[in-house]
C-alpha cells in the first residue's frame, strides 16, 4: 500500500498540512530513537574519562584533592576528541527522509532496526557534513569544503581567507565561495 490510508491533516485536525503531520511523526520516531538500547550501548562503550580543566587550563580537583573527571568521546570519522555533548550517534546508513506514507516503512526500518555495527560516534561537525553530503549527493570532502566556504562567506571572512592563501578574491560572494571550495578540494586531492 503506497498511498495514504487516510488523511490525518487539514481542517479539524491538529496538523494543518501533510508536512506538519509527517514532521510530528518523524519527531515521535526520533524520540524513540533517543532511548534505543543500541544507541545507549554505543555511547557507553566508546566514552572515556579525562581530567577536567578550568578555563585557565588548571586541573579541577574534588574535595579529596583528586582530579575531577569528565566523559569524553572520539569521532570515528575525523578523530576529534572532546566532551560528550559535542558528539552524536550516527547511522552509518542514514535513516533518510519521512515526507509521506510511502517513506514510513523504510524510514522506520533504517532508524530503529539497527545494531551496534550500524552505528558510529561522530562529532557534531562531521554529523552536519555527512548530512549535507547525503542531502546534496556529494562526497564527504566536497561537503566539508562547501560547509567551510559557507561559514567563511557568511561571516564575511572569505576575502581575508582567500588573500591569506594567495588567492585574489572574486567580486561576488558566489564566486568567492567557489574559489574556497576549489582550493580546499585541490588541497585534499594533493
Amino acid at each position: 500500500m503506497t498511498k495514504e490510508p487516510k488523511q490525518m491533516w487539514g481542517d479539524g485536525t491538529p496538523w494543518k498540512t501533510k508536512a506538519a503531520f509527517y514532521s510530528y511523526l518523524r519527531g515521535g520516531l526520533r524520540r524513540v530513537w533517543m532511548k534505543h538500547p543500541y544507541k545507549i550501548s554505543k555511547i557507553t562503550s566508546t566514552r572515556f574519562q579525562v581530567d577536567r580543566y578550568d578555563k585557565n587550563g588548571k586541573i579541577l580537583l574534588d574535595k579529596k584533592g583528586n582530579p575531577r573527571k569528565i566523559w569524553n568521546c572520539k569521532c570515528e570519522v575525523c578523530g576529534h576528541q572532546g566532551v560528550m555533548s559535542d558528539f552524536h550517534v550516527d547511522h552509518i546508513i542514514p535513516a533518510g527522509s519521512l515526507t509521506g506514507y510511502e517513506d514510513l516503512l523504510d524510514f522506520t526500518f533504517r532508524l530503529l532496526y539497527v545494531t551496534d555495527k550500524d552505528l558510529r560516534v561522530i562529532c557534531k561537525d562531521c554529523n552536519y557534513i555527512l548530512a549535507y553530503a547525503d542531502k546534496n549527493g556529494v562526497s564527504f570532502e566536497e561537503a566539508k569544503a562547501e560547509k567551510t566556504a559557507i561559514g567563511l562567506v557568511g561571516s564575511n571572512k572569505d576575502k581575508e581567507w582567500l588573500k591569506g592563501n594567495g588567492i585574489t578574491p572574486e567580486s561576488s560572494k558566489q564566486k568567492r565561495r567557489k574559489q574556497i571550495v576549489d582550493f580546499l578540494l585541490d588541497v585534499v586531492s594533493n
